[in-house]
Parts: C-alpha cells; sequence; structure tokens
C-alpha cells in the first residue's frame, strides 16, 4: 500500500473515531430552566407525554381526565407558555387516580393508581378505554403505581410503585419491564429488577418514593425520587433524579439492585418541587415538567448538560 493510501485511511479512521466520540454524549447533570404558573390551569397534573409536533398530553390524579395542549418548543420562555385556554379536554373517566401517561401506535395509555392496571385509548376516536392489568400486589396505600416509561428501541414499557409493597425489603423497589398484547390487552411480563431508593437522615419525616420514570434515550432511563417532609409546618421537599443505563437494566438479575448516578437535586422550600410527570421535549436537551400542588397548576423545564 502506498503511503499516500496509508495517509489517506488514517485521516479517514480519525474523522470516524472523531465522530463517534462527539455523538457518544452522556448526561452529567439538569439544571432548573424554567418555571411558571398557569393561572387557573388544570389541577392535579400528575402525568405527561410527547404526542406530535409541539402537542402534548398530560393527565389528572383527580378524576380521571386528559388533557391536550400545544406548546412551541422554539419559543421555550414564559411569554410563550401554556395558559389556562391551551388546554382541550380529550378524556375524562378513564381511571380512577391517573398518574403517568404515555402516546404509542394512535393511543394513550394511563397509568392508574387504583387499580395497579394501564388505561388505554385511541387518541381522537370514541371507542372504549381497555384496561390492562399489571401484575403489582401488596400495595401500600396511595404509594401504588406513578409512573409509566416507554423504549422505541426495545418496545417495552417499565412503571413500577412509588415506594416498596408490603412485605419488601426496606427502600428495594421493584420496576417491571412489560409488552402489551393490543388484541387480547394482556401485560406480557419482560424483566424485573431491584430499585435502591434513598435513606435521608432523620432530621424530618420523609415520605420518599419515585414519582416518575422517563426514557431519555436509547441508553439512559431516568428516575425521578421525590420525598416530602410529612412533618414540618414549612413545606419542604427534595427531588433527586437518577440515570440508569439501559443495558444495565437487561443485565442485572432480579434480586440485585441496579447501579443508579445523580443527575440533578433540589431541596427548597416555598416553591413548587413536587415533580409528578416529566417527558423529554422532542429534539431537544430538555425536560418537561409537572409538580402537583394543591389548587396549583406548575409546568417548568430542566435542561440536561451533556459531556463528549
Amino acid at each position: 500500500m502506498s503511503l499516500a493510501r496509508k495517509l489517506q485511511l488514517s485521516v479517514l479512521l480519525g474523522l470516524f473515531l472523531f465522530q463517534s466520540i462527539a455523538n457518544a454524549q452522556t448526561l452529567e447533570k439538569f439544571t432548573t430552566d424554567l418555571v411558571w404558573n398557569i393561572y387557573q390551569g388544570p389541577l392535579e397534573l400528575s402525568g405527561i407525554c410527547h404526542i406530535a409536533t409541539n402537542e402534548y398530553a398530560c393527565v389528572s390524579d383527580s378524576g380521571g381526565k386528559v388533557y391536550s395542549f400545544f406548546l412551541d418548543d422554539k419559543n421555550l420562555s414564559s411569554d410563550f407558555m401554556p395558559t389556562k385556554e391551551s388546554f382541550r379536554l380529550i378524556r375524562q373517566g378513564v381511571g380512577h387516580d391517573l398518574e403517568a401517561c404515555f402516546y404509542v401506535d394512535d393511543a394513550i395509555l394511563c397509568i392508574d393508581e387504583a387499580t395497579s392496571s394501564v388505561k388505554r385509548f385511541k387518541y381522537g376516536s370514541d371507542s372504549p378505554v381497555a384496561t390492562i392489568q399489571l401484575p403489582i400486589k401488596n400495595i401500600v396505600s396511595n404509594c401504588g403505581l406513578e409512573s409509566l416509561a416507554y423504549s422505541k428501541k426495545d418496545n417495552v414499557f417499565i412503571t413500577c410503585t412509588e415506594q416498596p409493597v408490603k412485605g419488601a425489603e426496606s427502600r428495594i423497589i421493584k420496576m417491571l419491564l412489560f409488552k402489551i398484547d393490543a388484541e387480547t390487552n394482556q401485560c406480557i411480563k419482560e424483566h424485573e429488577f431491584q430499585y435502591q431508593i434513598d435513606q435521608f437522615d432523620g432530621k424530618k419525616v420523609y415520605r420518599n418514593g419515585i414519582s416518575e420514570l422517563v426514557v431519555w434515550d436509547d441508553e439512559t432511563l431516568l428516575v425521578i425520587e421525590r420525598a416530602v417532609d410529612l412533618e414540618g409546618t414549612i413545606p419542604f421537599s427534595r427531588i433527586c433524579i437518577y440515570a440508569v443505563d439501559w443495558a444495565a437494566i437487561r443485565a442485572t438479575p432480579s434480586n440485585q439492585s441496579v447501579a443508579k448516578r445523580l443527575v440533578y437535586e433540589s431541596a427548597l422550600k416555598f416553591f413548587p418541587m413536587n415533580i409528578e410527570g416529566a417527558c423529554r421535549i422532542p429534539g431537544t436537551n430538555k425536560l418537561l415538567i409537572l409538580h402537583d400542588l394543591p389548587r396549583i397548576c406548575f409546568m417548568g423545564t430542566l435542561e440536561g448538560i451533556t459531556s463528549k
């Protein structure tokens, strides 16, 4: 091989390796970007998902309501945020206590905490709501299924309870990977593994648990842990977001806990910090979040910082 040819191949190999490294971005952390109050907006929003260009759906854990709204992804500022008029009620009575949602194959799927099931209906259709029962038992009262995420790459859903079920080891939550048979409305279990939530120092009484799961990309699952002070007279809460590698999820045996790494933490008083719903804004490094607070409708964004 001639020297010129060798140099040409070396340059091409170098360009390939550079491009591969440039594309291999790892999520390092999130920073608070924007938070806004939607005056007189829909209450108790607890789950959100992306539907189509600039369109999102969100669910309320009061009355089984599902809403649709539009958000201009290119104008994410306080001047272009949704107002109460932006929300359109597209379905109600879907479930008893809707906590999370996802849109896939022209259907909206909602987690119903009260019945440990997925409620599924065709978007834009009056077809009946289907119920897919999940194999989750021994749930602690009001600490059931709060989350629902979906991996398009693996065509698999993931959910878990907010806190450990009755009889389980302290701080250990089982996460369920499953598929749905659209013909029979049956849950097909794919894999189960453990996740260990944080334990706090005991200076305050906390109820810590998982409030949402988000598939950030093909390699990363986000786990949002939310702790609430149940004793103090001043509102106090703590949010931690952890990143979990998808490869580790598949490789972790059912009786072991998957590794996690912290990418966001916030502990504030007198501030809406009760994240119950979240989804990635497509084509951006931003996470769209919902704060479930009494009589107040708060939304916001977190910005993801990556390293190459």
